[in-house]
């Protein structure tokens, strides 16, 4: 990795926490509604249908750079999905 990647990675991770924090109320619902579509609190696999299980790891995917560039730990996501619902 190159080190203008490395700035530019930490860019757009300052802007991803920039536009999605999660102490805003509206950032909070956007991520609670992409945690719930990304199979972020549940299993991913679909028995029996590996295109299923795909597609899911997929979103998953998805939610997995979220938590990454927001520096989203896991245990904050419970407490994430609690305060959206206020």
């Amino acid at each position: 990795m190159s080190r203008t990647w490395a700035r530019e990675a930490a860019d757009v991770a300052a802007a991803y926490r920039q536009r999605l924090a999660p102490d805003d109320a509206a950032a909070r619902l956007v991520l609670a509604d992409l945690a719930q579509i990304c199979c972020a609190t549940q299993s991913s696999v679909v028995p029996g249908d590996p295109h299923g299980t795909a597609f899911n790891e997929g979103k998953r995917a998805v939610w997995l750079h979220l938590q990454d560039m927001l520096a989203l730990q896991p245990e904050r996501l419970s407490e994430l999905m609690e305060r959206s619902d206020q």
